[in-house]
């Protein structure tokens, strides 16, 4: 994005994509390369300032840093302080451990956000959204976030993230 314009605009963007290895989504596993979890009201509105994280070692129930099966697990949730991989890759990683199938969401930088669809009123737990955002939920109402969203004029950003997929674990 390039503010062509001569004021300070807000930008953000991100992606919103539903993702499945055709198996119920209790039997996958979710990496999450994250050690804070963005905390929310009951409207999932980022509650205000610092209150709005929380350590993982905080909600074991909502830490996946490890791989770990999705079984019953409700998320709707942002992660933040992610902790890239060789290549400085941050990689959010559906896998489903019987097949060896793999699907890794990638970003640079931003934030993860992880929907199991439990809300849904159709298509209910049927698959994950993986969604690479560069900034937490609600960031235009948030002073916090004005830095980050701040585009000034001939100013240019990009913010990358991608998907890959392999049908095993194994495969390159």
């Amino acid at each position: 994005m390039t503010n062509v314009g001569d004021t300070t605009d807000p930008y953000a963007t991100g992606w919103h994509p539903y993702f499945t290895l055709s198996r119920p989504i209790d039997d996958l596993t979710l990496r999450i390369p994250a050690h804070t979890l963005i905390r929310t009201d009951a409207a999932l509105i980022p509650l205000p300032g610092e209150d709005a994280r929380i350590p993982l070692d905080d909600r074991p129930d909502m830490d996946f840093r490890v791989p770990r099966r999705l079984g019953g697990a409700v998320i709707d949730a942002c992660y933040a302080d992610l902790a890239p991989g060789p290549g400085g890759r941050i990689e959010t990683v559906l896998a489903d451990p019987a097949t060896g199938e793999e699907l890794r969401v990638w970003q640079h930088s931003g934030y993860p956000h992880v929907f199991t669809g439990d809300t849904l009123a159709r298509d209910r737990r049927a698959a994950v959204a993986l969604e690479p955002v560069e900034t937490m939920t609600d960031a235009f109402n948030r002073p916090d976030q004005t830095a980050a969203l701040a585009l000034e004029p001939g100013e240019s950003r990009a913010f990358a993230f991608g998907v890959t997929y392999a049908a095993s674990a194994d495969a390159p």
